[in-house]
């Protein structure tokens, strides 16, 4: 029970820096004492968070425009320069690369987004080039907005060329709870809720309808 509470003190940002560290069984951070004692991870209100999910483009590759187009199932792709084709890849393990092509900008539309009006909240990614993280209190949010544009000018928002995004997650609170660094240095991701392939799936399909002819005349 007092480990219980220090993680939520810790998540809360009632309890930081080195006395936290000693009461979350002494490690660097927050996020890698989580790791150790696995609980604490909060629940991330986007779904195919690590970009398994393909199901508009099941070969796992995209190649053309992108235009504000779904390709990782709930994720919008809208390219910096339309002239220019880019091809995007699924990676093994979860992420989505841009291969080739300019810098493109992740969307993302939340169901009951408006909801978070008010409330202070963390959007993190890991990608290749490193890891990033942002806090911002939302305001103004829809369900027809790119809930991703309330952290704007910043590298959460975009996809170089030959860079990957492994995962992303948007978290109510002031810290993020998406990974830890280890002993090494290098990022690892906290097992996160439901993240498992079937019911992110599951999640995916009570949104995904491709229509047909057929649908309309027989």
């Amino acid at each position: 029970e007092q480990i219980d509470e220090a993680v939520r003190k810790i998540l809360d940002g009632e309890m930081t820096g080195d006395y936290a560290d000693r009461q979350l069984s002494n490690l660097d951070t927050p996020q890698a004492a989580l790791a150790n004692l696995g609980a604490g991870v909060r629940p991330n209100l986007f779904i195919n968070y690590d970009f398994r999910i393909w199901q508009r483009y099941p070969s796992g590759t995209y190649t053309g425009v992108p235009n504000n187009i779904y390709i990782a199932d709930g994720f919008i792709i809208l390219s910096s320069n339309r002239d220019i084709s880019n091809t995007f890849e699924r990676v093994d393990g979860g992420g989505i690369k841009n291969a080739s092509g300019p810098n493109c900008r992740i969307k993302k539309r939340l169901e009951g987004a408006d909801s978070l009006n008010g409330q202070v909240c963390t959007m993190s990614a890991l990608k290749s080039t490193g890891f990033f993280t942002k806090t911002v209190t939302i305001t103004g949010a829809s369900e027809t907005a790119d809930i991703i544009e309330q952290f704007t000018d910043d590298p959460l928002l975009w996809l170089h060329p030959g860079e990957t995004m492994h995962a992303i997650k948007l978290e109510q609170g002031s810290t993020q709870t998406l990974a830890y660094q280890d002993d090494e240095g290098d990022w690892q991701l906290l097992p996160q809720p439901e993240s498992d392939y079937a019911t992110q799936l599951a999640k995916c399909q009570r949104y995904f309808f491709r229509s047909t002819a057929s649908h309309y005349f027989s």
